[in-house]
């Protein structure tokens, strides 16, 4: 039987607390939040090139991340941790 919106949900939502917790101290050794902060000192916001290559390492985060789960039975760590089949 497939979960419904509320299990899957859940899952989406476990899945992106656990980017978070990896992405914040990467994010944060990276220099992205002080750049953030000094473009906002300015009037200004962060340039698109600093803001699509952030994109590009978190994507790759969470793809490393879900690698070995998604491999091993076709769920990610939030739907595993659920148990939604």
């Amino acid at each position: 039987m497939l979960a419904g919106r509320g299990a899957r949900l859940g899952a989406v939502i476990i899945d992106g607390i656990l980017l978070m917790f990896l992405l914040g101290p990467v994010m944060f050794v990276g220099g992205y939040f002080a750049a953030v902060m000094e473009a906002a000192q300015r009037g200004e916001q962060v340039g698109f090139g600093v803001i699509l290559i952030w994109a590009l390492i978190a994507f790759a985060v969470f793809v490393v991340l879900q690698a070995w789960p998604l491999h091993a039975s076709g769920q990610t760590w939030g739907k595993r941790l659920l148990q939604i089949k």
